[in-house]
């Protein structure tokens, strides 16, 4: 979420944590947002809170936990946009071993990928590419799989308070650093 830090707080180089309680209308956007454990920086937590309340959309959801991750400042190893369609995670992790077993063994268990999802305007991953160039081809792709079955976002933002379908990018790096 780099690209969407508010105003006076820097991004740094280490990831912060959000996690919330939300409450939900009956068309499943976000009406109430409470924090139940901060990032550490008030203004954080409250930028989560006015982005799910803006652009969250849980159709079929029941409401929190929830934790929103912050990722450090924008770089190659990070690619995302201010407005694009964020990550959630819920405890259901998008991306587990079991598929990328066989994909690691295809590129040696090491390598990376840019992955790109693309995301409707209420969240659901609708496909995902890996881009051209990737070292990680096997296993891009199998973190793509995961990714459109079970990947939950936050819509992109189209800049008035509204969502839209937007793209997802993130570097994914298997193997030792």
């Amino acid at each position: 979420m780099a690209v969407d830090y508010p105003a006076g707080v820097e991004p740094g180089s280490e990831r912060r944590i959000v996690e919330v309680s939300y409450t939900l209308r009956n068309d499943g956007s976000v009406v109430g947002c409470e924090i139940i454990q901060s990032s550490g920086e008030q203004r954080l937590d409250e930028e989560t809170c006015r982005i799910l309340r803006e652009r969250g959309r849980f159709p079929g959801g029941a409401g929190g936990p929830l934790q929103v991750e912050w990722f450090g400042a924008p770089s190659l190893d990070n690619p995302a946009r201010r407005g694009d369609p964020l990550p959630i995670e819920d405890g259901d992790e998008a991306v587990s071993g079991d598929a990328l077993t066989v994909a690691s063994r295809e590129d040696r268990g090491r390598g990376s990928a840019l992955i790109e999802v693309d995301v409707s305007d209420d969240g659901t991953p609708l496909g995902c590419r890996v881009a051209d160039g990737s070292e990680a081809m096997s296993l891009g792709r199998a973190q793509c799989r995961m990714y459109v079955s079970n990947g939950r976002f936050i819509p992109a933002s189209d800049g008035a308070g509204g969502r839209r379908r937007g793209i997802y990018r993130a570097i994914a790096t298997w193997g030792p650093g």
